[in-house]
């Protein structure tokens, strides 16, 4: 997934971002609200360790709705040099706004 505003500083990146790989459905209050805390928390990693990896996981719902293949949720995954971070937000969140309620244990990602 790629943050609009981050993207925008070159024509090469605007066409690499800007593609049909990039696009899933996010409910706006989802988007607007609890994945822009998380997406934040990245730069400010990213300001405090340099480099940071970032992963993102979709879940979907097991049928299709809305006639398609819809997300349930969003996890998104932060590795930087000494720590992980790992956030779970539900597609259509009223949980919180505050972000530790989206942190989750990041171990608990690791298929057994």
């Amino acid at each position: 997934f790629a943050n609009d505003g981050d993207n925008d500083y070159s024509e090469e990146t605007l066409d690499a971002t800007y593609n049909m790989l990039n696009i899933t459905p996010m409910h706006e209050t989802t988007n607007m609200g609890a994945w822009r805390k998380v997406e934040n928390r990245g730069k400010k990693l990213a300001k405090e360790s340099g480099d940071v990896l970032s992963i993102t996981l979709v879940e979907y719902f097991n049928k299709p709705k809305y006639g398609l293949t819809y997300p349930k949720s969003f996890i998104r995954i932060y590795v930087t040099e000494d720590e992980s971070e790992c956030y779970k937000v539900d597609n259509l969140d009223r949980k919180s706004s505050d972000l530790k309620s989206y942190k989750i244990n990041c171990k608990d990602l690791v298929r057994k």
